[in-house]
């Protein structure tokens, strides 16, 4: 598993993105930063108006 600190725009693009926690491997971790920062997320809202904010996003791995 990989844990990512997502930084989710007023838009909901990601706006930074930054590994949290390593799964160990680095080719697992780069292949989830550049997949996750293509995502699009729902914002966060504050007063009813998107705002940016930071999110925790696992990615995990099944190797068979």
């Amino acid at each position: 598993m990989v844990l990512l600190e997502v930084q989710v725009g007023p838009t909901g693009s990601v706006t930074q993105l930054r590994l949290h926690r390593s799964s160990g491997y680095q080719n697992l971790d780069r292949a989830a930063l550049e997949t996750v920062a293509r995502w699009r997320f729902r914002p966060g809202k504050e007063n009813e108006q998107p705002v940016s904010m930071w999110v925790r996003v696992p990615v995990r791995f099944v190797l068979e």
